[in-house]
């Protein structure tokens, strides 16, 4: 059925951001990680995932303060976000 290969997509798409997401921080990447973060900013907002769009707008404006230490914390609610959306 549709709905399997529309989850399977969605399932691959949710791993491959979570990586992206984990590489750039483990590199301090955070030019990349700052384009991710806008990137599901949006994606929540068109989605239907309002607390995906709240941490990631929390997130984004930690990287744009350079806010290290707000960041971790803004960033693993949004992992934990992403992870329990498509339990």
């Amino acid at each position: 059925p549709p709905q399997i290969g529309r989850y399977k997509v969605a399932h691959i798409k949710r791993n491959v951001t979570l990586e992206l997401i984990e590489t750039h921080r483990e590199s301090e990447a955070w030019d990349e990680l700052k384009k991710v973060i806008h990137s599901l900013k949006g994606a929540g907002a068109s989605f239907g995932h309002p607390l995906i769009t709240e941490h990631a707008k929390a997130t984004e404006q930690a990287l744009l303060n350079n806010d290290y230490s707000t960041l971790s914390t803004e960033l693993e609610q949004l992992l934990e976000t992403i992870k329990r959306s498509l339990k």
